[in-house]
């Protein structure tokens, strides 16, 4: 379990940072991880925001990755990342774990309850409004220790790093996206830049949840998508974050296991490595929705799949809100009957194992997000399965980034029929669908390190000292 620090344990701040990094540096140079040379003066310090989705493999994904690629940049790093009591996150090197500030708001709701909902609050009738008037006056959030540890250490950071991840929607609990605005205005207000990278988008169906994401977009001095919005998240409101460059998933460098270690994880489940295998995912949870009739479906089109090998189930989401995919996976094998050889891999704390298990295999058939990245950083064909209005966007934006080759099963009207013939396509066609994946690297490699050539940017010409973004001249 990841310790929470007292606030005392930081170090003194440094009083001005602006350091010489080269102007050119080559693309690849971060998706190899080979670090640049040290820059005077000291460690610089991060502190990576992230999702705080404990207990998920993609977002563990995520912020292995932003962590390893920013160290490999910038050589020496000090990183402060939030982390709720109890939450679980990886193992960090180089990082300070601090109380999480996401409960502020909350927090701060019901202290004004207390005192019998003081002012415009006790007016506000809908709870998103009464946490938007909240979100937006940080003395209100003060009260809140987390509010203060994070704000001590927002003053302390030479800049904050949003990790890539999917919850600007309005999905998740407003005070999910409402919190974000708040940190980010207040890293802002102490002159902090803000680099907020590879952001899942959508589906935000309200005026108010769409003008946040502007004002967080507005408000980060880089902002970066992961994939193209979805159509119905486009629209006038969205103008300012539609125009976002399109960098693809801050995972999608990550590296994968060993052959080892693959192997073992194999030979423990029933499965001969280097015998072939799909790699299968699906997910119940309070925003998919009732997943027994598109089970039943999926299993229909697999049963009648004409594949001669395993079928491994790999979950994603072990604990926490998500809950544990491993029940799914019975289902599924239930499902499927003893016509097809299933195995229902142990929950992972590894995401690097779960790419290796990608990469290896001869395809994956998965409503996981992440798994889709890991596909498609290798080139291993897949079909993007989707169900219900919180994963429609990411498989949009998928279906975008990964080209039309890549089919993709809408499991929110789940037909039998439909998943035979989508899936038995797919078989036929995958040699076809690997050219276009290549293609799709082509065009995602280069751009993928433009959130870590942002930080190093604005690195260079931050000078704390007066609380300014410093220009070339100057």
């Amino acid at each position: 379990m990841a310790e929470v620090p007292r606030a005392s344990q930081y170090s003194a701040p440094r009083a001005v940072i602006n350091r010489r990094i080269p102007k050119q540096f080559p693309l690849q140079t971060l998706s190899r991880f080979q670090p640049l040379p040290r820059l005077p003066g000291g460690p610089v310090r991060i502190f990576l925001d992230h999702g705080e989705a404990y207990g998920n493999l993609g977002d563990d994904a995520m912020l292995i990755a932003a962590h390893r690629r920013i160290l490999a940049a910038l050589g020496e790093v000090e990183f402060i990342v939030p982390c709720r009591g109890g939450g679980r996150l990886p193992a960090l090197s180089n990082t300070q774990f601090i109380e999480s500030a996401r409960l502020a708001i909350p927090e701060a709701i019901g202290r004004l309850k207390r005192f019998h909902w003081i002012g415009w609050l006790g007016r506000l009738r809908q709870p998103y409004l009464q946490e938007r008037w909240v979100a937006r006056r940080e003395r209100l959030l003060s009260g809140s220790s987390g509010w203060q540890v994070t704000t001590e250490a927002l003053s302390r950071s030479d800049a904050l790093y949003a990790v890539g991840c999917g919850n600007m929607n309005d999905i998740a609990p407003h005070v999910t996206l409402l919190y974000r605005s708040a940190l980010y205005r207040a890293a802002r207000h102490r002159g902090v830049p803000i680099i907020t990278s590879s952001q899942g988008v959508g589906p935000l169906r309200h005026r108010w949840s769409q003008a946040v994401a502007s004002r967080i977009c507005a408000c980060s001095s880089h902002f970066s998508l992961r994939a193209p919005l979805a159509p119905i998240d486009e629209g006038s409101r969205m103008d300012r974050v539609g125009r976002a460059p399109v960098v693809g998933d801050e995972a999608y460098f990550l590296p994968a296991a060993g052959e080892a270690q693959w192997a073992r994880l194999l030979q423990g489940h029933g499965v001969r490595p280097g015998s072939p295998y799909l790699v299968i995912h699906y997910r119940a949870a309070d925003y998919v929705g009732d997943i027994g009739s598109p089970l039943e479906a999926l299993a229909e089109g697999l049963r009648h799949l004409a594949f001669d090998g395993h079928h491994v189930f790999v979950p994603m989401s072990v604990r926490g809100h998500s809950g544990s995919d491993v029940a799914v996976g019975e289902k599924l094998r239930t499902l499927l009957g003893k016509s097809v050889r299933f195995a229902n891999i142990e929950p992972l704390q590894d995401p690097s194992l779960a790419k290796a298990l990608v990469w290896r295999s001869s395809g994956v058939v998965a409503l996981s997000y992440h798994l889709q990245v890991f596909a498609l950083s290798g080139a291993i064909p897949f079909v993007i399965l989707t169900q219900g209005r919180y994963y429609f966007p990411k498989a949009s934006g998928m279906r975008l980034l990964a080209g039309t080759k890549t089919p993709l099963l809408d499991l929110s009207i789940p037909e039998a029929a439909t998943a035979r013939v989508v899936l038995a396509g797919w078989m036929a066609g995958r040699a076809a669908q690997i050219a276009d994946l290549r293609a799709s690297q082509r065009r995602i490699e280069p751009i993928n390190t433009m959130p870590v050539e942002a930080l190093l940017h604005h690195l260079h010409f931050y000078d704390k000292s007066n609380k300014r973004i410093q220009h070339e001249d100057g």
